[in-house]
């Protein structure tokens, strides 16, 4: 999440011609929106719906077309822009890896929706989390179906970086390398790879550092 961002959208498009609706129901925002095949729909989200920092908030966005779309959404403000993938609720899980990076000014963030009642979720941090729980201890929270809030590997997995460095991890644990050709990385067990770029104070160009996630 960007401070003091220019604007928040979300862009949908399809194969087909569709419409649907986009709302905030906790918070009693909505909007219809109609996509042209093959084209693409931008939303824009009333700035004041923007999430705040920390805590539990009725932000949660619930967008139903009577097609399937392909949805990402996009937090604008100058040198420094972000975008997300959209899933559908059918693709959702329950147990999840956090990838995040040390900090230098500004701390790492993670966004939990809920999109049913009562949902309880168990947070189990390996670094503090400042003002919600300490390095190691659990942290459980429960969200309402369109609440928010806001706020890498199995034991004993072996990564392989480019036939040359291995690297031991265990559940939890993560790695990072500085790289600057392609590179093939494999594993014994499953992982998840991210990318980061980094920003201005060490390449000296105009712009934040941003992370990809390597599918």
């Amino acid at each position: 999440m960007n401070m003091g961002s220019d604007s928040l959208s979300v862009f949908i498009s399809s194969e087909t011609n569709t419409s649907g609706t986009i709302s905030m129901p906790k918070a009693g925002w909505s909007q219809s929106f109609v996509v042209t095949a093959n084209t693409t729909t931008q939303l824009v989200i009333p700035s004041s719906m923007g999430v705040a920092m920390g805590g539990i908030e009725d932000k949660g966005i619930h967008i139903v077309a009577g097609d399937d779309v392909s949805v990402f959404a996009l937090n604008y403000t100058t040198y420094s822009s972000d975008t997300a993938i959209i899933f559908p609720t059918n693709a959702l899980g329950d147990d999840y890896y956090i990838t995040t990076f040390e900090p230098d000014k500004y701390p790492s963030e993670f966004l939990i929706v809920a999109t049913s009642d009562s949902t309880s979720i168990n947070i189990e941090p390996t670094a503090n989390i400042p003002g919600v729980v300490s390095e190691g201890k659990s942290y459980n929270i429960i969200l309402n179906a369109g609440e928010v809030f806001f706020c890498i590997a199995q034991d004993t997995t072996q990564v392989n970086v480019n036939n040359n460095i291995t690297i031991n991890l265990n559940k939890g644990q993560h790695t990072q390398l500085l790289i600057d050709s392609a590179t093939h990385i494999t594993s014994n067990k499953p992982i998840s790879v991210v990318q980061f770029s980094r920003g201005g104070d060490c390449d000296t160009t105009d712009a934040d550092p941003f992370m990809v996630v390597i599918n």
